[in-house]
């Protein structure tokens, strides 16, 4: 049983592919004038017919850096959620061409100096299992562009892995890796 539990336990951690993070070249300067951020809603780009997700993933990624905020783990403000949505509704600007606006006008929307978009992806792999990716991007307000990237995958090794419960490990893990 050990042995077992000692397989899964490295099949698990190799599962979860990561490489360096995109830093630009003045991304230490311009972190450090970051007071507060705000999360884009999630963009999903599925090959999997009818994924189904019950989570909300601008809502998760949100409650995983605020909870690093309340554990003193991270010294940024967070926008509420919330409040990124309705004010992007209300600005008629929907998910689907939230990627195509220019990031700065969105900062200047929102009021924040970043904004993080967010991808997730989810594919079928071998064995009718899922291999899920998130990509997160932050971009900043004074540049314009894009200032950090980093994207993390990971497979099911275990069928009753869901997408949504890999996707919500990622956000978790992602939260741990952002910049603040």
């Amino acid at each position: 049983m050990k042995r077992l539990s000692f397989i899964l336990l490295i099949s698990f951690m190799s599962s979860c592919v990561t490489k360096p993070p995109y830093v630009s070249s003045d991304f230490r300067t311009l972190v450090s004038f970051h007071k507060k951020i705000a999360i884009l809603p999630v963009q999903i780009h599925s090959r999997i017919s009818n994924l189904r997700l019950d989570s909300d993933l601008q809502r998760n990624l949100f409650i995983a850096l605020a909870k690093r905020v309340e554990r003193g783990q991270s010294s940024i403000s967070i926008q509420n959620y919330q409040e990124t949505s309705r004010i992007l509704k209300s600005s008629n600007i929907s998910e689907k061409i939230i990627k195509d606006i220019d990031k700065a006008a969105l900062c200047k929307l929102l009021g924040v100096d970043a904004v993080m978009l967010s991808e997730g992806f989810f594919r079928k792999h071998k064995f009718n299992d899922v291999k899920v990716s998130m990509q997160s991007s932050i971009y900043d307000y004074h540049k314009g562009g894009l200032i950090w990237r980093k994207e993390l995958t990971m497979e099911s090794i275990v069928r009753a892995e869901t997408a949504d419960k890999l996707i919500n490990i990622i956000i978790t893990d992602m939260a741990k890796l952002l910049p603040y």
